[in-house]
């Protein structure tokens, strides 16, 4: 059975309480099956938190093809350029570089990834939050 990364991210509902706090607008954008993204959510009990959940599985192309972001901006009301995405493989980053947004790296030592087309490299979640309150125009 599947291990999600909640065990990996401890601070991720920390985050995510912060960012509803401040009515920052949340999506799940996975490449992952809906079943499968339902299941996490309801593993790592983040079944409150996001505003919108889209699978990879409603679009022709997969990442690196922007289009899911695109898509979920849209959905979130949001420009591309208004968005923030956490990614850590190198065909998500891309999918985030090529449709406009500012990508954020989780770290991944493990498989030895490139991470280098991403915006900023991050070792815990919790750091999306000096990046949102550096980058946020006044």
């Amino acid at each position: 059975d599947m291990d999600f990364a909640c065990v990996l991210n401890p601070n991720i509902h920390r985050l995510l309480d912060t960012l509803q706090e401040q009515g920052i607008k949340t999506a799940i954008a996975s490449s992952s099956s809906i079943e499968l993204i339902n299941k996490m959510k309801r593993e790592c009990q983040l079944e409150n938190y996001f505003d919108i959940t889209v699978s990879g599985n409603q679009f022709k192309e997969s990442k690196p093809n922007p289009e899911i972001f695109l898509y979920t901006a849209k959905q979130l009301g949001q420009l591309p350029e208004e968005c923030i995405v956490i990614e850590d493989s190198p065909i998500g980053i891309q999918a985030g570089k090529s449709a406009g947004m500012l990508v954020v790296a989780k770290k991944d030592d493990t498989f030895g990834m490139d991470q280098s087309q991403a915006d900023f490299l991050i070792d815990d979640l919790i750091e999306i939050l000096d990046i949102y309150n550096q980058i946020k125009t006044p």
